[in-house]
């Protein structure tokens, strides 16, 4: 078998969420950079996001608190404490898992394929994902790549090489698998890992992706190519 290990984003490949942004709309909340001429109501500002998105603390809180002194924002009031963990709960409740993620999974975990998750996250949404919607039966026990906790986010380039030193398994031996052509695609593709991109909505038909990308409408078919 050339290919071992297969790493596999989680928002809209393994799980679809009808919140959209959550960190920028958690960004508005807090009035950092405010524009109300944008649909967020905020210049999205992407070295918040990468904070938001590998700082491991779960207490609501104590998170926003920490988010706000570190932008110079000042202490999170009521209001504003109030309004993200409705957004929390919203998230939480917004999430469902795909289809075909089971079938695909358990088809290449029958094949010999150690099987992990390697996802942009904050703390708040992930034991809802991994523990109520059954993923975590899914994937190794050691498998969770997690921005959150690795402390990296995905298009820094060590993120994609976590589970691969973790298993002992050369990136030339591993997949990628994701909706995000640069993060999911072209990032794991500059290591010498096997990319795949899941074009659930045929976003990309007809276009040019580069070379060695592999794209894909579900994952049944992505398992079809590896495993026949």
């Amino acid at each position: 078998m050339k290919y071992k290990l297969l790493q596999a984003d989680a928002f809209l490949t393994l799980i679809a969420a009808l919140t959209v942004d959550p960190v920028f709309r958690f960004q508005h909340i807090l009035r950092h950079r405010p524009n109300d001429s944008h649909n967020l109501g905020v210049d999205p500002d992407n070295e918040f996001l990468r904070v938001c998105l590998t700082t491991d603390i779960d207490d609501p809180k104590d998170f926003a608190n920490h988010i706000a002194a570190r932008f110079g924002l000042g202490a999170v009031n009521a209001d504003q404490l109030e309004r993200f963990e409705t957004l929390l709960s919203c998230e939480r409740a917004s999430v469902s898992r795909y289809w075909d993620v089971e079938p695909a999974m358990q088809r290449l975990r029958d094949a010999g394929y150690i099987l992990c998750v390697n996802s942009n996250l904050w703390p708040f949404a992930a034991e809802h994902i991994f523990n109520r919607h059954g993923l975590a039966k899914l994937f190794h026990k050691d498998g969770l790549v997690l921005s959150f906790k690795e402390g990296l986010k995905k298009d820094d380039p060590d993120i994609y090489l976590v589970a691969p030193k973790r298993f002992g398994i050369a990136p030339e031996h591993t997949v990628f698998v994701g909706d995000s052509l640069q993060n999911d695609c072209v990032g794991p593709m500059q290591h010498g890992i096997k990319p795949f991109l899941l074009d659930r909505a045929g976003a990309f038909e007809g276009k040019t992706i580069p070379d060695g990308v592999t794209r894909v409408r579900d994952l049944l078919q992505m398992t079809e190519i590896l495993v026949g």
